[in-house]
């Protein structure tokens, strides 16, 4: 890297748990201090689908800001599958702005496939919920949602909201 002034900064990062250095971001990235963290991120209940398309099948990571870099947190850490790293790698034009992602904007991403969409209901989902007995209705429905995000995040007004959209269209459509 160079400065305004043209002199040449030195890249060294020291990891804060296994007191490693790295003079490259490459040698970084190959540290046992990324393998922990990669696989603590992947342990966690933060959102394991990839950043661009949304794919759960995550391969590998990359830093929403390097300015912690050596002491990340969790949250610094920004899932992607096998194609969307490579694209990423290829087309830096193109690269995503990951520092503006903050978590609840993670945690919107991570249950939006999750909410309610009539359209993607299967006849058999269809005939469950219209079968369910009409006084019992929220709370199965309720249940349903909190056991489909656990560990996603959800919040007890997401959940409601969905129960109360739900409840709303088989109502209408019994």
């Amino acid at each position: 890297m160079v400065s305004a002034e043209g002199n040449i900064k030195r890249f060294s990062v020291t990891c804060r748990d296994t007191n490693e250095k790295a003079f490259s971001y490459k040698e970084y990235i190959e540290t046992e201090h990324w393998r922990m963290l990669k696989e603590e991120h992947r342990r966690s209940k933060l959102s394991k689908v990839c950043h661009k398309c949304r794919s759960e099948e995550v391969f590998d990571f990359r830093l929403r800001t390097k300015k912690r870099i050596g002491n990340e947190k969790l949250i610094d850490l920004v899932p992607f599958c096998k194609t969307c790293f490579v694209e990423e790698s290829i087309n830096p034009k193109e690269k995503l702005n990951l520092r503006n992602v903050g978590k609840k904007k993670i945690v919107r991403r991570s249950l939006k496939p999750l909410a309610f969409n009539p359209l993607k209901l299967t006849d058999e989902e269809k005939r469950v919920l219209f079968s369910i007995e009409p006084k019992l209705r929220g709370s199965k429905i309720y249940e349903f949602y909190r056991k489909r995000t656990k560990g996603l995040g959800a919040t007890n007004q997401w959940l409601t909201s969905q129960t109360k959209t739900t409840c709303k269209w088989v109502k209408k459509h019994c």
